[in-house]
């Protein structure tokens, strides 16, 4: 039973690695631009999800949210890095660890550098032509409320793209710990429902022996 087990946890493993990676990282979206009013501090209005990993885009009044601050979050929440040189329409990211190369076909959590002014944002998800976007300090005032576009869609031949080059080690690195902490768990349950069958068991047969006891003390009574 055990070596059969092992089998088929192994079996689970490479097919999940082989497939679930690419499902772990995507990330479905059909959100359309749309203007959020800015009510307060830190106000979260967009998410980003990559590998299990959540980050939000925050407005607020203060300006520590900048859009240069969302990169930097997000891949540091993300990859472990930290990312610098994001100066200019012309600099090109650098990180702690690994590096990013300017790339035409982007991916989900990718770097959008903005071609017409010092503007920095993600890679939300990625259509045919076009890839949607999340960003922070994009906002401006309408009739005296501050407000924020969420969910922007530019051009994929509009702005430079950069793809982190650790991008995919690392991802994988999350999804096999992500994988075995889940056989782990499966394996635990399984551990559980046997001591739980076995204790039923057990205490189902009390009676019966309970039973054959009182009646063989009876028995030795009576004689």
């Amino acid at each position: 039973m055990i070596k059969k087990f092992k089998k088929i946890t192994a079996l689970v493993l490479s097919t999940i690695l082989i497939l679930g990676v690419s499902a772990i990282v995507a990330v479905q979206s059909s959100a359309r631009q749309s203007i959020v009013p800015v009510t307060r501090e830190a106000q979260a209005v967009d998410t980003i999800e990559l590998a299990g990993k959540k980050v939000n885009a925050y407005y607020g009044f203060s300006g520590k949210y900048h859009c240069a601050e969302l990169v930097m979050r997000f891949y540091s929440s993300v990859f472990g890095v930290r990312v610098n040189n994001l100066y200019s329409p012309y600099s090109t990211p650098t990180a702690s660890k690994g590096a990013f190369r300017a790339v035409k076909n982007p991916r989900v959590g990718d770097i959008v550098r903005f071609s017409d002014r010092t503007h920095w944002a993600l890679v939300k998800s990625v259509g045919k032509n076009s890839v949607t976007i999340i960003e922070q300090n994009w906002s401006y005032y309408s009739g005296g409320s501050k407000v924020c576009a969420v969910g922007r869609t530019i051009s994929k031949n509009s702005h430079t793209f950069f793809h982190y080059t650790d991008y995919d080690k690392v991802i994988q690195k999350i999804a096999k710990k992500a994988i075995s902490a889940r056989l782990t768990e499966i394996e635990d349950n399984k551990k559980l429902q046997e001591l739980e069958k076995n204790a039923e068991f057990e205490q189902n047969a009390m009676p019966s022996i309970s039973f054959a006891e009182d009646k063989f003390l009876r028995e030795i009574l009576e004689s």
